[in-house]
């Protein structure tokens, strides 16, 4: 495990990366701090900072993604009840919602409810219906299967897969 003597910075992103969760919460809270400061060129100059975790930043960036997290969890549930319906697609039932940002975090415990959740919306400039499937571990379906039953030609794995269609589908 050569990640683990590398920064702990590189760590909480190796974690995420590689969908482990070693450190559970806290990963998501770095990724989100991460997010919402900007940081996506490996050349960044703040970097520095953080492989230092200077007055312990690492510690500030968790505590700022929690919020985050809460946030987004309100914001997902309120989205969820406003904007999100019950769908049967390929055998299975789902819950949809029709959201641009996409992520399963938004669906909350309607992971755990039901066989899959799918995040959709309409490109205006490709005019296509953008959809985004998600399954959790436990379920049976299969995320992968639901996206190329739409377009052969979409991509991804069980877990999580999209696909793109001139079609509405629910």
């Amino acid at each position: 495990k050569l990640y683990s003597i590398a920064p702990l910075i590189v760590q909480y992103v190796h974690d995420n990366d590689v969908w482990r969760y070693d450190f559970g919460k806290k990963t998501e809270c770095i990724k989100l701090a991460l997010d919402a400061i900007g940081i996506s060129s490996p050349l960044d100059p703040r970097w520095e900072v953080l492989f230092e975790n200077k007055n312990n930043i690492i510690d500030e960036m968790i505590s700022n993604g929690e919020k985050m997290i809460s946030f987004r969890d309100s914001i997902g549930d309120n989205a969820c009840k406003s904007y999100g319906f019950e769908v049967d697609l390929c055998g299975w039932h789902g819950f949809a919602l029709n959201n641009t940002f996409g992520g399963s975090p938004w669906f909350g415990d309607r992971q755990k409810k039901y066989d899959f959740t799918c995040a959709f919306f309409f490109y205006l400039k490709t005019k296509t219906w953008e959809y985004s499937f998600y399954v959790d571990p436990s379920k049976d379906a299969n995320a992968f299967k639901i996206a190329q039953s739409i377009n052969p030609e979409g991509g991804g794995h069980k877990g999580a897969a999209g696909c793109t269609s001139d079609k509405f589908i629910f």
